[in-house]
This record gives structure tokens, C-alpha cells and sequence, in this order.
């Protein structure tokens, strides 16, 4: 690999540099244990994070090589969200035309670009109640709750999460297709069918990509690339994603409305990211 500049430095760089440590073999022809290689990207992350703030790019610039997932493929005590990969740039494009132009049931093309625009997790946007699409107000959102339709993975999985730009002109169009119904996807709303939607999904996507890699839940991992990208806190990319955070000021601190601000000028940025 060539020099790159430390501001020219992006995922794919750490994902490349990733894969080849991947590939590694000792002098006894195994290969390099994952956590080994873990601990040298913990050094690699350390040198980034040093550097940039000796640059004066700290906050400006993003680390790519933070929250890298390393594992090898076969490896049984990895968690099955930690063995996606986002999906590159052509495959996002191709589903959106495919979406737009070759599915007939609008339900699904919504899900589908309100999945890439919020990074939300497939039973979390299928759940939705009309009543939880915030349409007014200077900072539009989704309430991602628990309810007596469908319950969250963890507790901070409950959130708001901003709609900007094309995410949010689904959220409107998806709201007058519900009509009077109380869920904003009645077709999908009985237990058990976000798991049909993601088949659906699926389906469609093996179009352009066989990579087992790929899938729906790959565009979680879109959306947290381009929140480290746009430079945004790890504590916004937290309440976006509906991830635990670390520090116990940034759970309990702070008014809804200055958290809600916060995340929806995160999302913005990210979505100046998108393709």
C-alpha cells in the first residue's frame, strides 16, 4: 500500500490493512491469532488518535481504524452482526434503483430507505406506530420504543433518531400510506414479519452482491461508517444507533431536546456521506 495522507484515511484503508493481517502466517505456518492481531490495531488506533491530535485534527478528521471489527471467517465465538461488512457504494446505488423501479409493494421500498437512512435495525423500523413518526418541529425523528407490539433488543435501544434528507420524505410518504391504521407498516406489522421482510430484502439484494457478508443488517454498519467519516462523537453515533455508551455523563446529562438537536446535526453530517 502506498502513503496515504492522515487525512485521506478511510475505512477502506483500515479494512485493507485489516485483511492482510488476516492473512498473515507465522514461521510455523499458522496464522496469526485474532487477538494478536487485535492488539496490533489496538497500537495502529493509539497512533492514529496520537497523531491527530498532534495535526490539530482531532474532531475533524475521523479514525477509521476505531470500532474495527477483527475476526476470521469460521471463528464460532464472534457475534453474527460482527461478521457483516457495509455494502460498497455500487451495491447501495443498484438497490435503489432495483427498489425504486422493480418492487411493486411500496411498504418495502420504504423500509428499505429508511433502513440506509438511519441505520435502525429491521424489526425496529417495521415496529413503528404512526404516532411514533415526528413530522413536526424543527428536528424530525422516529421514536424507537418498546411497545405492546413489539419489544427492543436492549434497553438503549429505545431512542429518537433524526430524519433528514430522503429518509425523510419516506417517513412522510410511508405515514399517508398507513391512512388510519396505527402502524405505519400495517401489511407487516403481525409478529414474526420482519423476518419475511428481511427475506424479502434479501432477496433482492443477492441481485448484486453474493458476498455472505452483505445484508440488510450491513446498512447498520453503512451508517456508523459514515458517522465516524462526518467526524461526529462517538456519544451522537451512540443515540443514533442505540448503542450503550461509555461514559455515564453522556447517558444522564444533557435535555432531551439539546440530545435530540445533537443527533439530528450528527445525521445530517452522515448523510453528506452517503453515495
Amino acid at each position: 500500500m502506498s502513503a496515504v495522507k492522515l487525512k485521506e484515511l478511510k475505512r477502506e484503508h483500515a479494512r485493507t490493512t485489516r485483511d492482510y493481517y488476516l492473512t498473515m502466517k507465522k514461521k510455523n505456518g499458522e496464522f496469526l491469532a485474532v487477538n494478536s492481531i487485535k492488539r496490533e490495531f489496538k497500537t495502529i488506533n493509539a497512533a492514529i488518535n496520537l497523531a491527530l491530535v498532534e495535526d490539530d485534527l482531532k474532531g475533524k478528521v475521523a479514525n477509521p481504524f476505531e470500532h474495527l471489527v477483527v475476526v476470521r471467517q469460521g471463528d464460532t465465538e464472534v457475534a453474527e452482526h460482527e461478521q457483516r461488512d457495509p455494502l460498497p457504494k455500487d451495491v447501495i446505488l443498484s438497490m435503489r434503483i432495483h427498489m425504486e423501479r422493480k418492487v411493486k409493494i411500496p411498504e418495502l421500498r420504504l423500509i428499505w430507505t429508511l433502513l440506509e437512512g438511519t441505520g435502525c435495525r429491521v424489526s425496529e423500523v417495521v415496529g413503528l406506530r404512526v404516532e411514533d413518526v415526528v413530522l413536526e418541529g424543527a428536528y424530525p425523528h422516529l421514536r424507537v420504543v418498546s411497545h405492546d407490539g413489539r419489544r427492543l433488543k436492549t434497553k438503549v435501544s429505545n431512542r429518537l433518531v433524526p430524519l433528514v434528507g430522503e429518509t425523510l420524505k419516506a417517513a412522510q410518504e410511508a405515514v399517508v400510506l398507513a391512512g388510519g391504521a396505527a402502524n405505519l407498516f400495517e401489511r407487516y406489522a403481525a409478529d414474526g414479519k420482519s423476518t419475511a421482510v428481511s427475506k424479502a430484502l434479501m432477496n433482492y439484494l443477492r441481485n448484486y452482491t453474493k458476498d455472505p457478508k452483505h445484508v440488510v443488517y450491513s446498512l447498520r454498519h453503512n451508517m456508523k461508517d459514515y458517522l465516524q467519516s462526518a467526524g461526529v462523537p462517538e456519544r451522537d453515533e451512540h443515540r443514533i444507533l442505540g448503542h450503550s455508551e461509555a461514559n455515564m455523563g453522556d447517558r444522564v446529562y444533557g435535555g432531551g431536546e439539546a440530545r435530540l438537536r445533537a443527533a439530528y446535526e450528527a445525521m445530517q453530517k452522515a448523510h453528506a456521506w452517503m453515495p
